[in-house]
């Protein structure tokens, strides 16, 4: 329904909950009711607390709450006369004229009130971490007659607090941002956040925190920021000292001593040199920025790609020529330069524009004058004054959802950690995150390496089972294998991984004078699920990641035996990878799209072996092994979620394995056997760059202890089936288990 709400006395006192205006008309699932609310067939401004009414207790309390089921918003409540907008806010606290007589056509006429009662505004965004209250239109205060009005902040979710808000007061007040995060949104850049109020102090409580988006300009009596304040960074504000983010024209000096300076990640876009700086706080004159920010490092990603690491500081450059004091993030000077060619695709955010509007912020904002009442026609309840004419068009904003309270398309708030960097940080470099994307390239390494000494020993013990002692010479038999593994490994990524392998092959063998030669072919498939996490040693929440990965392949393999047990055998193989990969919580700050890409790269594997037999005993006998493992997984272009571009080099793994096996048979054709190997990778890195960055590889260089256990089936004169089922463990810098059958068939 639409309304005009006023609050007339009485309790003195109003709560709204869980409610949207929104395009002039008030949607609400909960409401509070309040004597002497009065609705009428418009919504002029949103909510009006007259205040030329005295309550029982000395002042009017307006509490906008956020509940667990929904935000408190105020959007599109403008209100335009012959075209032109004449009215934007979202809040009017202050005097409503009395209205007297008739003047002209259906008019009437207004003679001014004297505020009667102090008036306060409670922000209560009780947790709610997105639009737990949003004021889209500005708040206009016009108390008068000695009456004060003051604000609050509380709740600790997310408040939103948009457009030009006027506190025309003549009393001292006060602004408090107790706890929560206080957003200055604003139209992209065009349209910044503004505070007029000369009579008040602004606070921001330790536990709190500002976002500061765009250009913004306060005017106060005294400012004390010692919580957390936020910065987004834009190219266009590059060293310019008149487009600072944040304007603070105030009568007292402001007091930062103790605050923590944050910078927002922000979109792909030209890569900043070593030595640019930007200008985050302005005061207006010598030595007003009192006290000096915890931290005098901030880091900042960019894109998905690329991490700044600024110096916060106030001097060398916090002074400019007309005497005004700044804070400043810069670059320091480094000898390495970036890539002025790197391979990048930049994608704008369709809600941010690029360049801000410029404007003149040296002139403080003025007062609003005392508003002219707006006649209405006759029957109409009366309107609240208006502020003069604001030369702003209608704002492009998110649509809204009436029945779920939250905008379809909210304005894109970085949600991405920021945190302060380490003063041996490089000033420009590959992002801490990079690292995430590497590891999805590792799962891949290391799906890889486990098939490496999967398949040299699933092919030949299933030739063996399929080509033993009662098949023919020369035939080709058919051979098959299948396995299911879950490890976990870690490298500069902690890696867990489901895989599933199977194989089918044909061999034969030939006989000679001094021994057996076997040869084969085979192709091969396999399928894993990985699942990757990062820990960054308290500097960024942990970032996890998921991925899929498909291969599919052939080989050719073969051995040769002496009669006195001595073999020697070679194997190489070859195919494709596909690798999918998603992070989770790794966002570009612009689109808010995960980070994520697709891989479809070729692989290429081969192996060594040596080994020799010795029959202990009559059921028993004693293999040993050697075998040398070399594969690579080649490189390429992969193209991120946001349009930007990395570079995957060639990865190569050297392994050597060295291990026994007893076989005991219990009867015949029927054998157990158990088995121990130890394996040491000597050299295998997944290396990823862009920009001209080398991220940081990760090493699968270890060792790995293997344990394993069997039983074998073989064929006889009444079955021509054979079969052995193993089981495997791993220890080391691969732990996990992992299980397998491997047939043979007689036809």
């Amino acid at each position: 329904m639409g309304g005009l709400v006023y609050s007339y006395g009485l309790a003195g006192g109003l709560t709204i909950t869980d409610s949207i205006f929104s395009d002039n008309v008030f949607y609400s699932d909960v409401t509070s009711s309040y004597a002497g609310i009065q609705i009428g067939p418009k919504v002029y401004g949103a909510v009006t607390v007259d205040t030329g009414v005295v309550a029982p207790s000395g002042s009017h309390t307006l509490t906008l709450k956020a509940t667990s089921t929904g935000s408190t918003q105020f959007m599109r409540n403008e209100t335009y006369e012959n075209g032109k907008l004449v009215r934007a806010h979202s809040l009017y606290f202050g005097t409503i004229p009395s209205l007297t007589g008739l003047k002209g056509n259906n008019s009437l006429r207004a003679e001014a009130n004297t505020a009667q009662a102090d008036a306060a505004l409670i922000i209560d965004t009780h947790g709610v971490l997105l639009y737990g209250v949003l004021l889209y239109d500005p708040i206009w205060v016009n108390q008068d007659g000695g009456k004060t009005f003051n604000m609050t902040v509380q709740g600790g979710g997310d408040f939103f607090w948009n457009g030009v808000n006027t506190f025309t007061v003549g009393a001292p007040g006060t602004i408090k941002v107790n706890s929560g995060i206080t957003t200055f949104m604003n139209d992209g850049l065009s349209d910044p956040f503004t505070l007029v109020a000369p009579d008040h102090s602004f606070s921001l409580a330790p536990e709190a925190r500002i976002n500061v988006m765009g250009r913004n300009t306060m005017t106060l009596a005294h400012a004390d920021l010692q919580g957390t304040l936020f910065f987004n960074l834009y190219a266009t504000t590059k060293d310019k000292s008149e487009t600072a983010l944040l304007t603070l024209h105030t009568s007292e000096a402001v007091n930062i001593d103790g605050s923590i300076i944050r910078l927002n990640n922000f979109g792909a876009g030209p890569i900043f040199q070593a030595g640019d700086s930007f200008y985050l706080i302005r005061t207006d004159g010598k030595d007003f920025l009192q006290g000096n920010p915890a931290n005098n490092h901030a880091y900042a990603r960019q894109g998905l790609l690329v991490g700044y690491n600024f110096i916060i500081d106030k001097k060398p450059y916090g002074m400019d020529e007309d005497g005004n004091q700044y804070l400043v993030a810069r670059l320091e000077e480094q000898k390495a330069q970036v890539d002025p060619n790197p391979p990048v695709v930049y994608m704008s955010s369709p809600s941010v524009p690029s360049t801000p509007q410029e404007s003149d912020p040296t002139t403080p904002p003025t007062p609003s004058p005392q508003p002219t009442p707006t006649p209405v026609p006759e029957g109409d309840p009366p309107a609240p004054p208006v502020p003069p004419e604001l030369p702003v068009s209608p704002p492009v904003i998110p649509p809204v959802n009436p029945s779920g309270n939250t905008p379809v398309n909210p304005p894109p708030v970085n949600p991405s950690p920021v945190i302060p960097a380490s003063g041996g940080m490089p000033p420009i470099g590959p992002a801490l995150e990079t690292t995430v994307l590497v590891g999805g390239r590792a799962a891949g390494l290391a799906f890889l390496a486990q098939r490496d000494g999967w398949l040299p020993d699933h092919s030949y013990q299933a030739a063996d089972l399929a080509l033993d002692e009662n098949r023919s010479e020369r035939a080709w038999v058919p051979f098959g294998g299948v396995d299911a593994a879950r490890l976990h490994v870690k490298t500069g990524s902690h890696i867990k991984m489901t895989s599933s392998n199977m194989l089918l092959g044909l061999a034969t063998r030939r006989r000679g004078d001094s021994g057996v030669f076997l040869f084969g072919a085979f192709m091969e498939a396999g399928h894993a699920d990985y699942d990757t996490r990062n820990h960054f040693s308290g500097l960024l929440p942990e970032i996890r990641g998921d991925g899929k990965l498909c291969a599919l392949g052939g080989g050719l393999m073969a051995r040769h035996t002496w009669n006195n047990d001595f073999r020697i055998e070679a194997s190489l193989r070859g195919g494709r990878l596909k690798n999918e990969f998603r992070a989770k919580n790794y966002e570009d700050p612009d689109t808010l799209a995960p980070a994520s890409y697709k891989l479809h790269d070729r692989y290429l594997a081969a192996h060594l072996g040596v080994g020799h037999g010795w029959q202990i005993s009559e059921k028993n006998k004693l293999d040993l092994l050697f075998r040398y493992y070399w594969s690579r997984q080649e490189g390429g272009n992969a193209t991120l979620s946001n349009g930007e571009r990395m570079r995957f080099e060639d990865d190569d793994s050297r392994r050597a394995r060295v291990g026994g096996r007893w076989t005991h048979t219990w009867e015949e054709n029927r054998f157990w056997y158990i088995g121990a190997a130890v394996e040491r990778e000597f050299d295998s890195k997944a290396k990823a760059s862009a920009y001209g960055f080398d991220f940081d590889a990760h090493d699968f260089e270890g060792t790995v202890a293997i344990g394993e256990i069997g039983v074998i089936i073989r064929s006889h004169k009444n079955s021509p089936f054979s079969l052995e089922a193993g089981l495997q463990g791993y220890t080391g810098k691969f732990k996990g288990v992992s299980g397998g059958v491997r047939i043979g068939w007689e036809f």
